[in-house]
């Protein structure tokens, strides 16, 4: 919705929008007129920011006057690129209610049909990804704006920088845990914190991309997650194979390369087809490799690796005294997946849970308490 330029602008405007819309999406619940609200000032906020320095340039400024009076502000000096303290203060401001509508916005998903979910979930998806990107810029967003949510124009933005003297890790894997956690404290069902958990995926993976890091290994699956309730697991699995068949082409254009590691088995035959599509979809790709760790069990792949090593010395193409820490790693899941700079474990939890054994050996490890729906590019620069 375009703003009235007769009044000050203030966040939070849409909720009179709200029933009107709400009908069309299967309604459950009292609460989805404000979840939808939510949801659609979150949106309108991201077009407020890719729409920043043309409407500056033209004398129009979407921004909260109080804001803009509470730091000695004029609209004039928004594209002036003096007084950056001040500029980061009020750009701030507002990715801290951007943050709190999309936290609120969070649950809708499951207050509507499940026909209408997937809509949903992509508009929140390009929220969260657009405020990634605005935290990243702070007041730079007001003169280079926010890029549209397309793989051309994501793949032409600048790879952001880190502190100086800070190198960036090449290869950097991550143990995405906390999503049941995560539903749990909001009252959530789990199924939603597993879509919540997709989302923080997709944001990791265009974080990745932005901050020029060449691998990136997930631990999305375990050999001991097969411990979990099966109507959890069919639901996980039917919204893994979802997901990657709706982000193949989005991460096919932005030069990725996915390769699944792991048992391939036993994993329900939907999502098995689907991650067999990504590799051979996205082979040639080099910007970005990303493994996804699926039916993984570190011990699990040692043995095989042995296995493997004991039939070629039995086939007599391989001396036993010869065996080396090459020959072992080539007979890994993922054969050529260098060595891990930095693991990323989310939720608190300090252990591996039989994560990479191999690749870990000379690893930086880091253990958040942050929940993994809410790990996103400021979270992955930081670490």
């Amino acid at each position: 919705p375009v703003r009235s330029q007769q009044r000050e602008p203030e966040f939070g405007d849409g909720a009179g929008d709200a029933p009107q819309v709400v009908p069309l999406l299967g309604p459950h619940g009292p609460d989805a007129p404000a979840l939808v609200s939510a949801l659609g000032e979150a949106c309108q906020m991201a077009d407020i920011f890719e729409d920043l320095p043309g409407d500056l340039a033209a004398g129009r400024c979407h921004l909260p006057r109080g804001d803009l009076r509470d730091l000695g502000l004029e609209p004039a000096d928004l594209l002036s690129g003096g007084r950056r303290e001040a500029l980061d203060e009020l750009v701030d401001r507002q990715l801290t209610r951007w943050q709190s509508l999309l936290e609120e916005a969070v649950p809708v998903t499951g207050a509507v049909e499940a026909a209408c979910r997937p809509f949903l979930h992509v508009l929140l998806l390009g929220a969260q990804l657009q405020y990634d990107e605005a935290a990243l810029l702070r007041s730079r967003v007001l003169t280079d704006g926010v890029a549209p949510l397309t793989p051309a124009a994501t793949a032409r933005r600048p790879p952001a920088t880190v502190r100086p003297g800070h190198a960036m890790p090449g290869h950097v894997a991550v143990i995405m845990d906390g999503n049941r956690r995560w539903a749990r404290r909001r009252g959530l069902l789990a199924w939603q914190g597993h879509h919540a958990g997709g989302r923080a995926l997709i944001r990791l993976v265009n974080a990745a991309l932005r901050l020029g890091i060449r691998h990136l290994t997930v631990y999305a699956f375990s050999t001991e997650n097969w411990n979990r309730a099966q109507q959890e697991l069919v639901t996980l699995f039917a919204a893994a194979a979802d997901a990657a068949l709706q982000g193949a082409a989005w991460l096919h254009e932005l030069g990725v390369r996915v390769r699944w590691c792991g048992r391939r088995d036993r994993i329900e035959q939907s999502l098995a087809a689907a991650l067999a599509l990504l590799e051979s979809m996205t082979f040639g790709n080099d910007v970005l490799n990303l493994t996804v760790c699926v039916d993984y069990g570190g011990r699990d792949e040692l043995a095989a690796a042995a296995r493997a090593l004991a039939a070629e010395a039995v086939a007599g193409t391989l001396r036993p005294e010869d065996i080396g820490p090459d020959d072992l790693a080539r007979c890994l899941y993922a054969p050529g997946l260098p060595d891990v700079d930095l693991l990323i474990r989310t939720s608190g939890e300090q252990r591996l849970s039989n994560f990479l054994p191999w690749q870990l050996a000379y690893a930086e490890l880091l253990f958040t308490p942050d929940q993994w729906p809410d790990f996103g590019l400021a979270q992955l620069r930081e670490a």
